[in-house]
């Protein structure tokens, strides 16, 4: 089978098993930095299917999946997010997961999965489209470039109890 042959299709209730699913492989093969947080993995799973419903709830979940056969092979998904102040509220769309197993890498899939959900967040009114990547992820990279994307800050990430106890630079 192809790329040709995969369906993309937004995300429903239904599908948020599945997508779970997925997301643990993207654990995987990406690292999980919260693996010593997973006591309880089954509580894990039930933690982050309700916080997929509450969003879904919320009205601000956009998600795809794509499909070959009967075979969930990747998904996107998008939360819209609120940020208000006293002279205006302003609604942003924030990349939350791109993912698509590595034996369909190399095509087309992520590239249209981006591409059908870019097009529902632009059909909001949606202005700005942030996607944080880690600098390793070339690929993903490359196709946000391709499309637009530009880099527009670095974020600078601490795990607390791990700074040097000199790194004031004195």
């Amino acid at each position: 089978m192809s790329s040709e042959d995969v369906v993309i299709r937004s995300i429903g209730l239904r599908d948020l098993t599945t997508v779970q699913n997925l997301f643990e492989l993207a654990v995987v093969d990406g690292g999980d930095p919260t693996e010593q947080l997973h006591d309880n993995i089954d509580m894990v799973r039930w933690q982050m299917k309700r916080v997929r419903q509450q969003l879904f709830a919320d009205e601000v979940y956009i998600g795809y999946i794509a499909e070959q056969g009967d075979e969930a092979i990747g998904y996107i998904a998008i939360v819209l997010i609120e940020h208000g102040s006293v002279f205006a509220i302003n609604v942003f769309a924030e990349v939350q997961e791109l993912f698509v197993v590595a034996s369909h890498r190399g095509g087309t899939i992520e590239q249209r999965l981006l591409e059908a959900a870019l097009a529902t967040v632009e059909s909001l009114g949606v202005r700005h489209v942030v996607f944080d990547v880690p600098v390793q992820a070339t690929a993903q990279i490359g196709l946000l470039d391709s499309k637009g994307f530009e880099a527009k800050s670095t974020r600078m990430i601490l795990e607390v109890g791990t700074a040097s106890p000199d790194s004031t630079g004195d």
